[in-house]
């Protein structure tokens, strides 16, 4: 009965110690300046000054990433279930 609890228990901190960091970085987006970057990868100056940018934008490119391959995993593995609903009716 005590590891169903504590199984139970890692389940939600293993899920709300990324989540929390994801909402932390999403109030970081509003929050901070982030720099501006051209093709070249320098600094946008028809941006205006950038001084004191901070350069998460490979941070949220990689939660964009993060979040588009969770859906796509969740696709892949209910679609048998709906093309098997489909074959049924």
């Amino acid at each position: 009965m005590i590891t169903r609890k504590l199984i139970l228990v890692f389940i939600c901190i293993s899920y709300s110690n990324p989540a929390s960091k994801v909402v932390f970085l999403g109030t970081l987006n509003k929050q901070l300046a982030i720099c501006v970057y051209d093709k070249n990868g320098e600094l946008d100056r028809t941006k205006g000054n950038q001084a004191g940018c901070y350069n998460l934008s490979p941070v949220f490119d990689w939660i964009r990433h993060c979040i588009i391959s969770i859906f796509l995993v969740f696709f892949i593995a209910f679609l048998p279930l709906f093309l098997q609903g489909m074959v049924v009716q």
